[in-house]
């Protein structure tokens, strides 16, 4: 993917401080990140959903001799559609992660059965997350949040204007979709206001989103579907019935 705004806007992620040592920047660790990936059919959707979890949970790996480097690796990376597209479609490459035993990515089979794009529904999609580096091997940690937040949130609109879904459900539950100051940010300018999570699996934001190029798109953020309280079918029913309570008028 080639994008002069997206470069920059890396560059910018990566040119912060480490948390753990405020002498170095990010880009003297070794890093994973991701960029969010429009898998093969995705044009072709009608339903056209971003799927967006938390962080890329100690997967993958970038390196980079500087911050142009690192920039160009990760927007160039095929690695998470590749992921996807064998997990789900040949999956005796990754033996030990079955995707079909994954929560996560059940409830995305799901809401795709629900749109009526079921069929090939791994390559219908766009997959992204809202935190877009760490460390080589482990999540993102709340100090790294803290630091990059406002960086990946710039990333993560630019994204929603490139791919232009007319859907947008983040899979993160309340604290990773509300860290501090994500709804003065993100929800500020649009109209996705934000519900009180219980301890079963809500629903916790529901609204219409505008982008910079004033297109309107049905956002919603629910618990994880880790939470064993129903099953992945009814979650996938909340969720269609969140989109299809919004209208865009």
């Amino acid at each position: 993917m080639t994008d002069k705004v997206f470069t920059e806007l890396y560059k910018a992620l990566f040119s912060r401080k480490d948390p753990y040592d405020i002498e170095l920047g990010l880009k003297s660790r070794i890093l994973i990140a991701s960029s969010a990936t429009a898998c093969n059919d995705y044009k072709n959707s009608k339903f056209r959903l971003m799927y967006v979890g938390r962080d890329l949970n100690g997967w993958g790996k970038l390196i980079g001799n500087d911050i142009e480097e690192l920039a160009s690796n990760v927007l160039n990376d095929e690695g998470s559609q590749e992921f996807l597209h064998n997990a789900v479609y040949d999956p005796r490459h990754y033996e030990d992660y079955n995707i079909n035993q994954s929560r996560f990515w059940q409830l995305c089979r799901e809401i795709m059965s629900r749109a009526g794009e079921e069929e090939n529904w791994a390559k219908r999609i766009v997959w992204s997350n809202v935190y877009k580096v760490t460390y080589d091997g482990m999540g993102v940690s709340w100090p790294l949040m803290d630091e990059t937040f406002s960086d990946c949130l710039e990333i993560l609109k630019h994204e929603i204007e490139v791919f232009e879904p007319n859907h947008i459900v983040f899979v993160t539950g309340a604290d990773y979709f509300l860290p501090k100051n994500f709804g003065d940010s993100f929800s500020g300018d649009s109209t996705v206001p934000y519900y009180p999570p219980s301890r079963v699996f809500d629903v916790i934001s529901k609204g219409v989103y505008t982008d910079k190029n004033n297109r309107k798109i049905k956002m919603i953020a629910v618990n994880r579907p880790e939470i064993r309280i129903g099953t992945i079918s009814e979650k996938a029913d909340k969720i269609m019935e969140a989109f299809n309570s919004l209208t865009l008028d």
